[in-house]
């Protein structure tokens, strides 16, 4: 009969205790499970008690419109599930569980839900509205991003992008953005009221079930000095052209009545003048007195005689003189002279008036004799 040693027995009984531990013990699950979901990145988390252990870890994947989960190990503590959940239509059941090897009996599992879209979730994910470049006028703001689809690189988002603008509490439209388009753009007109001001601008879209909002504080600090105002050019030119045509007229009337007035003021001239040449007294020419000659060189006045003694000119004496000097100017082959001085006369006596006519002696009395103008009295 043999004896069983001491060692020997020592070891039977750790073996048989680790085998019976491993056997009717379960293994501890993970704990604080938890998930973070934000445009399309999703990472799962999770502690687990007894990390001396080293478990692995089994994370399964399941939607609400497929019942074959997918199953993920790894020995980390979390896990990026981001590849397997690219429907972002769909809900998503994940659920993690601890396994010690392929003879233990694995933990329990811990589980949580999730979705992006439309259906009832315990978490519910959140995309962000893509990234706004806003162009602030004095009058208007413009407003441009890349289309979801462009920034995630999700297939599922080929779809139109709707979003609205809302501002002023009060104005608010709706905008589409075409998946071909990649670039959406679009242009806000600003009311009177805002000119120069600060406001608060909400955006809000949606693609495929999923909705996305943000808001944004936009200021109008007055013109952009590269913006045209073309409403306000045009009425400025229309303006000036008004005025330089009322300016171009009014000169034109001016200038019209100007001339008119000359014109009136000239003619008022030459009758005024005509009318007073009816009144004015010309008076005599005084020429210059000269020796006189008689034709035969005869001098008619004594020039010798001293002319402060007064002469006694006798009215014979004078009728013979003007007779003889008549005589002297007769030229051959003329008329008589009585002709002569009647048709002289006569012509003078019809062509002249006033003092429009020569001069001639005229006595009135034996010593007393003048000069006279006009026609003779015969």
């Amino acid at each position: 009969m043999f004896q069983l040693t001491r060692p020997s027995f020592r070891v039977v009984l750790s073996l048989v205790y680790s085998v019976i531990t491993r056997v009717l013990c379960s293994v501890p699950p993970p704990a604080n499970l938890s998930l973070n979901c934000h445009n399309f990145k999703n990472v799962l988390y999770w502690n687990y008690s007894e990390p001396s252990l080293q478990p692995t870890f089994n994370v399964s994947v399941r939607t609400y419109e497929r019942s074959t989960p997918l199953s993920v190990r790894t020995s980390e503590h979390y896990l990026d599930i981001s590849s397997y959940t690219q429907d972002v239509e769909d809900a998503y059941f994940v659920s993690v569980m601890a396994e010690l090897n392929e003879s233990a009996k694995p933990s329990s599992r811990v589980f949580t839900q999730f979705t992006y879209g439309e259906f009832p979730s315990r978490i519910k994910c959140l995309m962000d509205f893509p990234p706004l470049n806003i162009s602030v006028r004095s009058r208007t703001f413009e407003i441009e991003f890349y289309h979801p689809s462009y920034i995630y690189g999700i297939e599922r988002l080929n779809d139109t992008f709707t979003y609205t603008v809302e501002y002023n509490e009060i104005e608010s439209t709706t905008y589409s953005c075409f998946v071909n388009d990649w670039i959406c753009t679009e242009k806000m007109h600003l009311p009177e009221s805002l000119y120069g001001s600060c406001m608060t601008v909400h955006f809000g879209g949606s693609i495929k079930g999923l909705y996305t909002k943000t808001s944004r504080n936009v200021c109008s600090d007055g013109l952009d000095p590269d913006e045209k105002d073309w409403a306000t050019l045009i009425t400025a030119l229309v303006c000036s052209g008004i005025v330089l045509v009322l300016v171009i007229l009014l000169g034109g009337l001016l200038y019209k009545k100007l001339t008119h007035i000359k014109s009136q003021s000239s003619v008022f001239s030459k009758l005024l003048s005509m009318v007073k040449s009816d009144h004015v007294v010309i008076e005599p020419e005084n020429p210059p007195l000269s020796e006189v000659m008689s034709v035969s060189n005869t001098p008619l006045l004594d020039t010798s005689e001293d002319l402060s003694s007064p002469t006694i000119i006798s009215p014979t004496s004078m009728t013979h003189g003007l007779i003889d000097s008549h005589l002297d100017m007769e030229a051959p082959g003329s008329q008589e002279p009585e002709d002569v001085m009647e048709e002289a006369d006569s012509e003078d006596a019809q062509s002249c008036t006033g003092y429009d006519c020569g001069k001639f002696p005229v006595i009135m009395s034996p010593e007393d004799t003048v000069d006279a103008y006009g026609p003779r009295q015969n």
